[in-house]
């Protein structure tokens, strides 16, 4: 328990010095893009066969970067072991109590997270292709053209296998999946998600504390 406790204290003290420019990136490509789309007329066929053709190029290119992340994670066979937080699985309950923690290699940890992109990229693609198919609309298309590859090379994964990053400071595994509301409510106010890793960082200091007492 001493160990988890001196490890959340760091974990929280390096990511007080991390930022999210590439998440907040994919929100301010999105504003130009908007006036850019709306300049454009998908009610031509032609304008309309290029964009299903960008949006599919897009998809598979970064199928092919994915395929070879996979490859980048086989190869270097990283077998430290990392002790990562316990999430309930998908429909089940939420876990209560206290952190529970499990133990996994960084090459296990890192081809979870792979798998996690792979989901999220395939329910992206299902859910657009069923609004484009179903009402005809193209803002879906056109904006994940410019979305998705902003996300995907701002995934802490990426940046360690494929941008060449050192996984420390705010890319320290285990990584912190940020939900759409937060990306938006820390776009809104920078000092947002410095404000919660600080209480993060007191409450382990608290509890560190009443551990030697």
């Amino acid at each position: 328990y001493q160990r988890r406790v001196h490890g959340a204290v760091g974990s929280a003290t390096s990511r007080c010095d991390g930022n999210s420019t590439m998440s907040s990136a994919g929100f301010l490509v999105a504003l130009p893009a908007l006036f850019v789309m709306k300049e454009i007329d998908f009610n031509n066929p032609t304008n309309l066969m290029i964009l299903r053709s960008c949006y599919g190029l897009v998809q598979g290119l970064l199928l092919s970067m994915i395929i070879f992340l996979l490859t980048k994670i086989r190869a270097s066979a990283d077998q430290t072991k990392l002790e990562v937080p316990l999430e309930a699985k998908f429909g089940e309950p939420p876990i209560e109590g206290p952190p529970q923690f499990e133990y996994t290699t960084v090459e296990e940890y890192d081809i979870s997270q792979l798998r996690g992109l792979v989901g999220k990229a395939i329910m992206g693609v299902v859910i657009t292709g069923l609004i484009h198919w179903k009402w005809g609309l193209t803002p879906p298309l056109f904006m994940q053209c410019f979305i998705n590859p902003i996300q995907f090379f701002g995934a802490p994964l990426v940046q360690v296998h494929l941008r060449g990053k050192e996984a420390r400071g705010s890319l320290a595994r285990p990584w912190k999946e940020e939900k759409p509301f937060e990306k938006w409510a820390n776009l809104a106010d920078p000092n947002r998600e410095q404000r919660g890793e600080k209480k993060k960082l007191k409450e382990a200091k608290e509890a560190k504390k009443k551990l030697k007492k």
